[in-house]
């Protein structure tokens, strides 16, 4: 899996064809590979948490029907120590917040084969199971965007 942020021309582009009227931080562009598996990561930067990205618009460019996002919770009777996280390299910098999968437990799993309003500080990762490359554009938004507005203009997931 490959992932960038999008340069400000890409940006601008896609800002004006989308037409959202609404405050976008960053777009990030993915390109999953065949049977790829991504981390369970937040999008919550270490250091950053205040101005942490709480919310995206994907959208499926090509190849996603095998494509998913799956959300993770933290086990009730379990607290997560140091030894239970890592941390990446961000495409949009700063380092992310992964967490050991044996440490969570899967809550949802979405197909990205339309487009979907994302909690990205929810403990989350993408995958391709498919047997052909998938692209798709996360298009996140500014901290004071909420989920629910995002549904309530766009939809649920």
């Amino acid at each position: 899996m490959t992932a960038r942020s999008c340069t400000p021309e890409e940006r601008r582009n896609i800002e004006q064809l989308l037409n959202l009227g609404l405050p976008i931080r960053n777009i990030l562009y993915f390109q999953l590979s065949a049977r790829c598996v991504g981390g369970i990561h937040t999008d919550v930067i270490k250091g950053r948490h205040n101005d942490a990205v709480r919310t995206a618009l994907l959208l499926p460019l090509s190849g996603c029907d095998g494509v998913n996002m799956r959300w993770y919770v933290t086990p009730e009777n379990k607290h997560l120590s140091e030894n239970d996280y890592y941390y990446l390299q961000a495409p949009s910098g700063g380092y992310a917040t992964c967490v050991k999968p044996e440490s969570v437990l899967l809550d949802e799993e979405i197909f990205c084969s339309k487009p979907i309003v994302a909690q990205v500080e929810d403990w989350h990762a993408i995958s391709n199971d498919a047997s052909q490359v998938g692209r798709i554009i996360s298009v996140r938004f500014s901290p004071d965007i909420t989920y629910e507005q995002l549904c309530e203009r766009f939809g649920p997931a």
